[in-house]
């Protein structure tokens, strides 16, 4: 493989990855009455694992013994950036956008950059100084819309704190990751990063389940409800209703339709029938 052909699919991935993350959020805050934002972080890993299995099995066998030699400093990783970084963008759309988190995310080049430059010695070279300035100046354009006095009126919300120490673990994480030193492959270092994080967080989505009961969905269906006159006194969530559910609020966040608490209850040509 030549050099050229090399970084353009270094930049692919680098894509698909922003692309993949933007993704994650959107869906974060699209079902927050459908599933706790610790289960999601929590049924997120199981899916890589489980997705990745097939294709790590014979590596992992291979490296069993390196992988029990760097046990520490993989539960450390995975811990750290899939397990708390994971789940904290999920908590923190709950009461803030995806674009403010996508754009408080922007901190982590300055944060591993800084890292670097205390911990390695690292020097930033004049591009990369003006890099970030531009970076910087272009989430203030953005998020102060080019007005300079709305400095004053800064205002956070508990999900913009959130995003940033998620963004923060993540710039740990991402620093930890350069300075280890493995033996292993890169896909065989993930899956075990991202079953330390399902380990991590299972006893916490636990616990969310105990404290905070039922989702908000299925307590309260019938304010939510795309079918007029249900019945009001809570109930499991049945597999149409819950497809309904899903529609509803997918076409509500797309802007195809308005939300039914800020208006006339939305009506949608569906049927009646609460069977699958």
């Amino acid at each position: 493989m030549t050099d050229a052909r090399r970084e353009l699919l270094g930049f692919a991935a680098l894509f698909g990855m922003a692309a993949a993350g933007t993704s994650n959020l959107i869906v974060a805050r699209a079902v927050p009455d459908l599933i706790p934002p610790v289960a999601l972080g929590f049924w997120r890993w199981v899916a890589v694992v489980a997705l990745l299995l097939p294709f790590c099995w014979p590596a992992l066998r291979r490296y069993r013994a390196d992988i029990k030699r760097e046990w520490k400093k993989l539960a450390m990783l995975g811990g750290i950036g899939m397990g708390f970084s994971g789940m904290l963008p999920y908590v923190a759309s709950r009461t803030t956008t995806p674009t403010n988190i996508s754009l408080i995310y922007t901190i982590t080049t300055i944060e591993i950059m800084l890292l670097a430059v205390t911990f390695l010695g690292e020097r930033i070279r004049g591009v990369q100084a003006l890099g970030i300035g531009l970076a910087l100046l272009g989430v203030l354009v953005i998020l102060f819309k080019g007005d300079i006095h709305a400095l004053t009126r800064l205002e956070f919300v508990p999900g913009d704190l959130w995003a940033l120490g998620s963004a923060t673990l993540w710039a740990l994480y991402s620093f930890l990751l350069r300075g280890f030193s493995s033996v292993l492959p890169p896909m065989v270092r993930i899956w075990c990063c991202a079953a330390v994080g399902m380990v991590v967080l299972l006893p916490m989505a636990v616990a969310e389940a105990l404290i905070s009961g039922p989702p908000a969905a299925e307590r309260h269906h019938n304010r939510h409800s795309i079918v007029p006159g249900a019945d009001p006194r809570p109930r499991h969530v049945r597999p149409a209703r819950l497809r309904h559910e899903i529609a509803r609020r997918g076409a509500q966040f797309a802007g195809l339709v308005p939300d039914a608490t800020h208006g006339r209850p939305v009506r949608l040509a569906v049927s009646r029938r609460s069977g699958p």
